[in-house]
């Protein structure tokens, strides 16, 4: 089963999408990262100037249809900026200030209920030299 989350800008129904604005918060989110785990900062341009906008209309996110849906959006909304092996490359106080949490949402899984399990798929571009191409990405949480 799959779901469309509901916090994911949606270009398909018509609906007005301030690109300027999510530039703004994925600048923020950007500012985040220790130096040299931070995504690219052409992508926040790309994304400011709306040319993400049809990539951005097709991410999906799969999970269990039988896991609670509050559940699934909080782990796939709820995201650890970088996490390698427990070490979090990023300011979780300032995460905390912008979007109200410090560690992501598998944190509330306990020794006896595991948050659900999650993918996301999107396409998204990358960058070799002057070229850009999207490819297809799956993250399974």
């Amino acid at each position: 089963h799959r779901v469309l989350l509901e916090e994911q800008p949606d270009t398909t129904e018509g609906k007005h999408v301030d690109w300027a604005a999510q530039g703004n918060i994925a600048e923020e989110m950007r500012k985040l990262y220790q130096s040299g785990y931070e995504f690219p900062a052409w992508s926040v341009d790309m994304l400011r100037s709306g040319e993400l906008a049809e990539l951005a209309s097709g991410v999906t996110v799969y999970y269990n249809s039988g896991d609670p849906k509050e559940e699934v959006e909080a782990v796939a909304n709820q995201r650890e900026p970088v996490n390698i092996g427990m070490s979090r490359r990023y300011d979780q106080d300032r995460l905390m200030e912008l979007h109200g949490y410090k560690t992501g949402a598998y944190g509330r899984s306990t020794e006896t209920r595991l948050m659900p399990n999650i993918a996301i798929y999107c396409q998204t571009p990358i960058k070799q030299g002057d070229r850009i191409e999207n490819v297809h990405v799956i993250n399974v949480f």
